[in-house]
């Protein structure tokens, strides 16, 4: 019997009488730990495994019986007879050509599953909802507009395209304050994303996005909100870009003499269409609750390049505008993130890189751990493995570590029960190194902490003690060869 291990590609095989007349599904292997518990409780006592189904995107146990190797990638003629088949075949397609694994499949039945749920509150306030086109309203899209208008002028004097966000009202305000660290000083600051102080009395350190504690970042950004995300598909599709209107007074009574209706509608359609023609290319992302601030432009081919944005089953990216040329990015996850927070993946998503490129003294040092801190969960929500892999990147290079930002990444990090990517499993394994070779140091001078750390997050507490054993049994090994050689040498 094969053994088929997770992130491999198969065919499932129908089971019962759909045996002979249904052609096998394809599916991805998955791992036991990233099944949800309710479907843990309705496992078999026999051997199964846990797939998921490509197109469909269920999770299922199957038996390996049931498994057949996938040594083709052309679907079966009689693919037409079955709703999804091809597709599913185009997906195993996808996959071994960006390299994608369960990991991705798993993301992606996660956002459609939120997508779902926003589409049936839109449907259910679908009057009520503040965010719905009116036709009588021209202006909706004008911070889109603008946005990419900067972007497009910054292209023309040969700039990369500024990920910073910008405000409706505001559009020449100063660049933002830098955000100074005093995870090194270990005194509090209620501005800071870190608060912890050196006394035993503290709990654990928390991030500033609206007051939440560690323990409750992850968890409360994907607490599904029905009336603050209300953004469906069709709300963009509806919209129109702004119709420019023309009006001069120098005309009046001049050779020219005025122009009349017909002239005035052909001009404004050309400009129009000209607006559009040089919007194309570009996708916006609001990011936020307050509509007029927080938005980035991002080149559209960055954002294409990214499989986890891309993929077929997705529907990120809406048209907008008449001629459907320019994107917006839709996703109900980015009111909850702070846009002061997200500057740090726009950078990323521009430039393959983000915040201190060179780390020269210690302030750059602490603020670099700082950015990192912040665009992880943002990076972990939309499921950007390659942004993941360079904050582990940056983290290792921001090393020596204060012990109070280990502390609060160590709370970060582990706050997610599951590791469906191997880059999250990458930093935990960096931040469970660290804290293992320091063990007594933490417990010296953060024991209280130190502790609350381990007992609220159980993993971080089992792979500092697993490592921990192996350190103390090659310490043991050691010191016994020692004594060993000592004792030869005293017979000889």
């Amino acid at each position: 019997m094969a053994i088929f291990s997770p992130d491999t590609y198969v065919l499932i095989a129908p089971s019962g009488a759909d045996r002979s007349r249904r052609p096998p599904w394809p599916a991805v292997v998955c791992r036991d730990k990233e099944v949800p518990k309710r479907m843990l409780n309705d496992r078999s006592n026999t051997f199964v495994i846990p797939v998921l189904l490509l197109q469909k995107l269920e999770l299922r146990w199957v038996l390996p019986g049931d498994i057949l190797v996938l040594d083709h990638l052309a679907p079966p003629e009689s693919a037409n007879k079955w709703p999804g088949l091809k597709i599913a075949y185009q997906d195993v397609c996808h996959a071994y050509q960006h390299g994608l694994g369960y990991a991705h499949w798993l993301a992606v039945r996660r956002a459609n599953n939120e997508l779902n749920d926003v589409e049936e509150a839109y449907a259910v306030e679908q009057r009520a909802s503040p965010l719905l086109p009116n036709d009588e309203d021209v202006d909706d899209d004008a911070g889109l507009a603008m946005a990419i208008k900067a972007s497009l002028e910054d292209i023309g004097r040969n700039k990369t395209v500024s990920p910073r966000p910008f405000s409706d009202t505001e559009d020449s305000s100063p660049p933002s304050p830098r955000i100074r660290s005093t995870l090194k000083r270990g005194r509090p600051n209620s501005e800071s994303s870190f608060q912890f102080m050196d006394n035993d009395t503290t709990l654990l350190p928390s991030p500033s996005r609206s007051g939440d504690s560690p323990a409750k970042t992850v968890a409360s950004q994907r607490r599904s909100n029905e009336h603050g995300r209300m953004i469906a598909a069709a709300s963009f599709k509806e919209r129109k870009m702004k119709r420019p209107r023309i009006h001069d007074d120098t005309l009046e009574g001049s050779s020219r003499g005025e122009p009349n209706n017909e002239e005035v509608e052909e001009e404004a359609s050309s400009d129009a269409s000209a607006e559009e023609d040089e919007n194309e290319g570009l996708v916006c992302f609001s990011i936020g609750r307050d509509p007029n601030q927080g938005k980035y432009v991002i080149p559209e081919e960055n954002i294409r390049s990214k499989a986890y944005f891309v993929a077929p089953h997705l529907s990120f990216l809406q048209p907008v505008g008449k001629r459907l040329r320019s994107h917006v990015f839709v996703r109900p996850c980015l009111r909850d993130i702070d846009p002061e927070d997200f500057k740090h993946v726009a950078d990323y998503l521009s430039t393959d890189d983000f915040g201190h490129r060179v780390i020269e003294d210690e302030d750059q040092r602490a603020e670099s751990v700082e950015e990192c801190y912040k665009a992880w969960n943002i990076a972990q929500e939309l499921g950007m493995w390659d942004l993941m892999a360079k904050i582990v990147e940056k983290m290792t290079k921001a090393q020596p570590w204060q012990m109070e930002e280990v502390l609060a990444f160590s709370a970060l990090v582990y706050d997610t029960p599951l590791t469906v990517l191997p880059d999250h499993d990458d930093m935990r394994d960096l931040l469970a190194n660290h804290i293992a070779e320091h063990y007594w140091a933490f417990v010296g001078e953060h024991t209280t902490t130190f502790a609350e750390l381990m007992k609220k997050c159980p993993a971080l507490e089992f792979d500092v003690l697993e490592r921990r054993t192996e350190t103390l049994r090659q310490t043991v090994d050691a010191v016994e060869d020692e004594i060993d050689e000592e004792g030869e040498a005293e017979s000889t």
